[in-house]
């Protein structure tokens, strides 16, 4: 039979562990219910950045799963042109700047990827991104994302 002693280390073992059970339930359904939140979010920021630069041209539509790791850094979404049945895939990737990274919105076709604009809604892009700079890492990304894209499953060849 087990001692006292052991008996309460037991029972206090025991509480600790139920604690981590309690709280990794609720980090695990907290999760799940904000992965919503975050997904309408970043279709609203695509939305905006199109928006501001297509009016009324684009519509974006449901969030397109990239099965790759860049997946924590990168969300793609399904558009519809208007008037068209072309389907350019949106893309918000953070990429790099002087300050940390910084939300980019590329739109891909099938022949292209565009760049669109920065996904920032306060302060001036400049003072945050050099043009030198810049000009640089769009270049890297508008030929990264469709590597992306099709290595994610995103889109066939």
């Amino acid at each position: 039979m087990l001692s006292e002693e052991n008996k309460e280390k037991l029972k206090n073992l025991g509480i600790l562990f139920g604690m981590f059970i309690l709280v990794s339930a609720l980090l695990i359904t907290l999760m799940f219910v904000s992965r919503g939140f975050v997904t309408k979010g970043l279709r609203n920021n695509i939305q905006n950045a199109l928006n501001e630069y297509y009016p009324k041209t684009y519509a974006v539509g449901q969030r397109l799963t990239i099965k790759t790791g860049i997946t924590l850094s990168a969300a793609a979404f399904e558009c519809k042109k208007n008037g068209s049945s072309e389907k350019p895939v949106a893309v918000i990737i953070r990429i790099p700047a002087v300050t940390g990274p910084v939300p980019a919105v590329f739109l891909c076709t099938e022949n292209s990827t565009e760049f669109v604009c920065y996904a920032i809604n306060n302060g001036n892009v400049d003072k945050i991104i050099a043009p030198e700079f810049s000009s640089a890492i769009i270049e890297y990304w508008k030929k990264q994302i469709p590597q992306i894209l099709l290595k994610g499953g995103v889109v066939n060849e």
